[in-house]
């Protein structure tokens, strides 16, 4: 949506939000306005009110979305509105209630999507622990931890599926010798430094397995260095 006399959006930042059709609420919110606006001017007409003042749209508003706070740049926002996010895919009405914008999500929608990422994740987690068993069986351990490294579910909602992953890249890192450990961490990169790192927090207070974890830890650290380890330990999502 461009600006009424230029070319350029007037949130050209912002996300365009997907457009859809209003339901029987919206509608019904809608009759209502229309009913009262009749009724308005039919008492004006008579000089029982003042004139009423008359809203003047905007061609674009930012909103966030009232599931994941995304921003959206909304068109032609009347009260009863609705968008999608684009994001999470989650649907948003807009109440312009008391002159102050509500945002309404029909969290049925956001559930749905949720029941089925987790599916995902959950086939995810069991396809990568078939192939860091297979890569153990061939005795290929040190790509077995890279395997068991990649894509952790940290969007998971379910923590069985966090902790039967977690198990995976335990299995893996226990299966290597010191000389496995270093060459591994050697070939790791960055983002699976940093994936290993958040393991290695996790595990660390189980006192049986505590000295295979330090040799661990102390060969990452000197690789990958503080930052590394402070950023294991600040990230909100937990592996």
């Amino acid at each position: 949506m461009t600006t009424p006399g230029g070319d350029k959006p007037l949130y050209p930042n912002l996300q365009q939000a997907r457009e859809v059709e209003m339901n029987h609420l919206t509608q019904n919110d809608t009759a209502r306005d229309e009913e009262m606006a009749r009724r308005l001017q039919a008492q004006y007409d008579q000089g029982n009110v003042m004139s009423v003042a008359q809203a003047v749209p905007q061609p674009e508003m930012p909103y966030k979305c009232g599931n994941c706070s995304t921003a959206h740049a909304v068109r032609n926002v009347t009260h009863g509105s609705t968008f999608q996010c684009t994001v999470c895919g989650a649907q948003n009405q807009i109440l312009l209630e008391h002159r102050r914008p509500v945002v309404v999500v029909y969290v049925a929608t956001y559930q749905v999507k949720m029941a089925a990422d987790e599916a995902q994740i959950a086939a995810g987690v069991k396809a990568r622990a078939a192939r860091v068993q297979g890569l153990l069986a061939q005795r290929n351990n040190e790509e077995a931890v890279r395997a068991a490294l990649e894509d952790p579910p940290l969007q998971a909602k379910n923590d069985a599926l966090k902790n039967e992953n977690a198990q995976v890249v335990m299995s893996a890192l226990l299966a290597c010798n010191k000389g496995e450990m270093q060459r591994t961490v050697d070939s790791l990169n960055s983002t699976l430094e940093d994936s290993l790192m958040k393991y290695l927090a996790r595990f660390l207070g189980m006192p049986s397995q505590s000295a295979s974890l330090l040799e661990w830890h102390q060969k990452l650290a000197a690789k990958a260095g503080s930052g590394c380890i402070m950023r294991a330990f600040t990230e909100r999502k937990l592996v």
